[in-house]
């Protein structure tokens, strides 16, 4: 069920972050950050919303923050997916599992991030803005 955005500060040049997650307490507190970071967010609770989230007319996101291991398809996967309509998409993966899909220094480059769970605010924050194209207001 795709809760409704969140909105930054009229005046704040925020970035549209899509936040996919399978647990709504987890993607509910991103959201948060990420608001108060001055960010847009869009949420989605699977991979399969976050897709019909982004083949909306119009949609365009700077960044995909995702859970790595989700039912249905993972957040690797998604990423792909996601990365044929748009190949600058800067991707920041969240997980305690990480080693489980070997995400290693292949599938890292400089739009691509990941973080272990659990994590800080001052950690998720700089992961983030280690993404490009990405500006914490």
């Amino acid at each position: 069920m795709r809760t409704a955005g969140f909105l930054p500060p009229a005046d704040a040049a925020a970035c549209r972050i899509l936040l996919v997650g399978d647990d709504d307490q987890t993607r509910g507190r991103l959201a948060v950050i990420l608001a108060v970071l001055g960010h847009r967010v869009d949420l989605a609770a699977s991979a399969d919303e976050a897709l019909r989230l982004s083949g909306v007319s119009g949609a365009h996101f700077d960044a995909l923050v995702t859970d790595l291991i989700m039912p249905g398809l993972n957040g690797r996967q998604l990423a792909a997916r996601l990365r044929k309509r748009a190949p600058g998409l800067g991707v920041l993966f969240l997980s305690g599992h990480a080693d489980d899909l070997g995400l290693g220094a292949e599938v890292l480059d400089a739009s691509t991030r990941w973080l272990r769970k659990p994590f800080t605010v001052d950690q998720f924050e700089r992961e983030l803005g280690g993404l490009p194209g990405i500006v914490n207001v």
